[in-house]
C-alpha cells in the first residue's frame, strides 16, 4: 500500500499521465474534422468554375485540407502509446514531444478549415 501512494504521488508519474490525457484530447478534437475535411473537400471541388484565380485557389485550398488530413494520420502512425518502458522521465519527454507534434497537426487542420469555410461562404456570397 505504501509503495502505490509513492508512486501515486511522484511527480513525474502525474505529469506523464496529465501528458497522455491531453495528447489523446488534443488528437480527439482535431480527429472530429476528419469527415468535415472531405466535406469541405468535395464542396471546393463543385464549384462552378469561375475566374481562374478563383480556380486556384480553391486547388490550394484542397491541398491544404488534403495536407491536415496527411499530417493527422502520419502522427498517428508513429505515434507510441507505450513509447518509453521503464524510464519515465524520458517517457515524457517523449510525450511532450508528441503533445507539440499534434498541437501542429490541430492548428493545421483548424487553418484548412478556416481557410476553406471562408473561400466557400465568399463563393456562395458573390453567386446569389
Amino acid at each position: 500500500m505504501l509503495l502505490f501512494q509513492a508512486a501515486c504521488s511522484d511527480p513525474d508519474v502525474e505529469m506523464n499521465e496529465e501528458l497522455r490525457d491531453e495528447i489523446i484530447h488534443v488528437h480527439d478534437k482535431a480527429m472530429i474534422q476528419t469527415g468535415y475535411l472531405f466535406d469541405l473537400q468535395t464542396r471546393l471541388e463543385a464549384i462552378d468554375p469561375g475566374p481562374r484565380d478563383s480556380q486556384q485557389r480553391a486547388s490550394e485550398l484542397i491541398a491544404a485540407l488534403e495536407a491536415a488530413d496527411r499530417a493527422m494520420f502520419k502522427w498517428m502512425n508513429q505515434y507510441q502509446i507505450l513509447a518509453v518502458e521503464g524510464d519515465i522521465r524520458a517517457d515524457n519527454d517523449y510525450r511532450k514531444e508528441q503533445l507539440k507534434e499534434i498541437q501542429s497537426v490541430s492548428r493545421l487542420t483548424d487553418r484548412a478549415v478556416f481557410d476553406a469555410e471562408q473561400f466557400l461562404a465568399s463563393v456562395a456570397g458573390t453567386s446569389g
